[in-house]
């Protein structure tokens, strides 16, 4: 099977247009939608450690993950067919250097 449409989205109306326009090129060619959100993925300062400030980074982190998920398959059950659906992916990190990396 062919590879599958990466699209990157941040939620906002602009890249769920571009998931529409996406689902329009891949049922054409018959090949599956990944869709990709990018978190902040800041690293924890470890100057706050003896604070506990790094504990409320790694929730907060971990809460932004499981946002984005529920975000993304619920983008991915309203705008993507059954039939081309692919992969939800939640990636920490630089948007352009992810998307990349995801795309390979």
């Amino acid at each position: 099977m062919p590879d599958p449409i990466l699209v990157a989205v941040d939620f906002s109306s602009l890249s769920e247009r571009t998931v529409t326009y996406a689902v329009a090129i891949a049922v054409a060619r018959g090949v599956a939608i990944d869709l990709l959100h990018i978190t902040s993925g800041t690293p924890a300062s470890r100057g706050l450690s003896h604070m506990g400030a790094t504990d409320v980074l790694e929730e907060i982190r971990r809460e932004e993950h499981v946002h984005a998920e529920r975000e993304l398959d619920q983008l991915m059950e309203r705008l993507v067919p059954q039939g081309a659906r692919g992969r939800c992916l939640v990636e920490p990190g630089q948007p352009a250097e992810q998307v990349c990396r995801v795309a390979g």
